[in-house]
């Protein structure tokens, strides 16, 4: 995982990019400059914040920070992205199948819609960092 130095320098260096847009708690597909954000900025982000391996989330590991990883990476593949990929096709990614992408989801779903703050400051986190990786490539 990041520092709370790195973390706190990626959430100034988001705040000021994306105050205008609005992104969160609102899930949306974020449009900028006519182009979409895609999967493997979604894959990305979430590998850099949690600090894991594409094998880690891809394991057979039930560790506690990358379950967490693989539930907050499926969130924002149906919030984020705007071709929405298949419960079965997201399993596909991770290695799994398609009951276990929808558990990931409505776990995440539930600690969205109860306003998690863990939850909640890594979507938001994760979510700026992709906005500012979009914006740069």
């Amino acid at each position: 995982m990041k520092t709370d130095t790195q973390i706190s320098a990626i959430i100034k260096e988001a705040e000021e990019s994306i105050d205008a847009l609005n992104v969160f708690p609102a899930p949306v597909v974020l449009h900028l400059q006519f182009r979409t954000i895609e999967v493997d900025m979604v894959l990305e982000a979430v590998l850099e914040y949690f600090d894991l391996q594409l094998h880690d989330l891809q394991g057979r590991s039930r560790k506690e920070h990358i379950a967490e990883a693989r539930a907050v990476f499926v969130y924002l593949k149906r919030t984020l992205i705007e071709d929405k990929a298949t419960y079965e096709q997201i399993g596909k990614i991770l290695c799994r199948d398609h009951s276990t992408a929808l558990f990931l989801m409505r776990k995440m779903q539930g600690l969205v819609d109860i306003a998690d703050t863990r939850a909640m400051e890594e979507i938001k986190t994760i979510t700026q960092m992709i906005t500012i990786k979009f914006k740069r490539s």
